[in-house]
């Protein structure tokens, strides 16, 4: 039978030659043996899977039959180790808010970030072909298991974009809400707490009607000197008011707006 093991001939050949030659963008990961990535890029340009060695149309590492193998026994791995306190990278005792350790964590962001660099898609380390940080089939898949995931957690009760039980009725919960309009106003998604504060402070209505008002619903904020006069983000120059009100309020100062409203109200008592 025929060894898949390369000769030495053939590893002393692609050893020599440059990886932008063979028309690939493949790295080669830290375990693996001198002669595993010419070898790998060897398949790869041939339309082969580096793992059964069957036609691969898409030229990517794996076939679909072997992809599927090891997203699920990736996805094994990654609950037992969870179960057991490790990390789900190294296998070393972990116990933060994530699946990797601080180390391995690192390891990944630092590959993304040279990959990126050098205008390599950060999933499937091939050539890109266009300003995003993946390719256009990976940003595909990305944008399809995104959209499915959300649509998951909608159908579920729960926040789109941290999956918490949310109260509210829309499609984030009250601390995304808040954490955005912080990122937004304040410059700073850390300051939310100050907003909810804010929010409390004014019993949850509106600074100028008093009535109740939603964060998922009707909610915005408003500054009270408009930065078109000089206003500033600072927490002390806004106030939480209803979505109608702000649009009536556009650009006009507090004491300007209160005017224009009693000229309104005297018009029509």
């Amino acid at each position: 039978m025929k060894s898949d093991t390369p000769s030495v001939a053939i590893q002393q050949d692609f050893s020599e030659i440059p990886a932008k030659k063979l028309g690939t963008s493949y790295h080669g990961n830290r375990n693996e043996k001198p002669y595993y990535r010419p070898y790998v890029i060897k398949l790869m340009s041939q339309g082969l899977c580096i793992l059964c060695r069957k036609p691969n149309p898409a030229k990517t590492f794996h076939c679909a039959d072997c992809t599927d193998k090891k997203v699920k026994t990736h996805r094994q791995k990654r609950e037992q180790c969870a179960a057991l306190g490790q990390c789900t990278e190294c296998g070393e005792k972990w116990s933060g808010p994530t699946k990797r350790c601080a180390r391995c964590r690192k390891r990944k962001l630092d590959e993304k970030k040279n990959r990126a660099l050098n205008w390599f898609c950060v999933s499937c380390a091939r050539a890109r072909d266009s300003e995003h940080k993946r390719c256009s089939n990976c940003l595909k898949i990305q944008r399809q298991r995104i959209r499915a995931l959300r649509l998951k957690r909608y159908q579920d009760g729960k926040c789109v974009q941290c999956a918490a039980i949310k109260s509210t009725n829309g499609l984030y919960c009250e601390i995304c809400i808040l954490k955005s309009a912080s990122r937004k106003w304040l410059e700073d998604f850390s300051r939310w707490t100050e907003l909810r504060d804010m929010f409390l402070a004014q019993n949850g209505c509106c600074a100028y009607t008093g009535k109740p008002i939603s964060l998922d619903d009707n909610a915005s904020i408003d500054h009270k000197t408009p930065r078109s006069k000089g206003g500033l983000n600072n927490i002390e120059n806004l106030q939480w008011v209803s979505w109608e009100v702000n649009r009536a309020k556009t650009d006009l100062a507090h004491t300007e707006f209160i005017a224009m409203c009693k000229a309104v109200a005297a018009r029509f008592p």
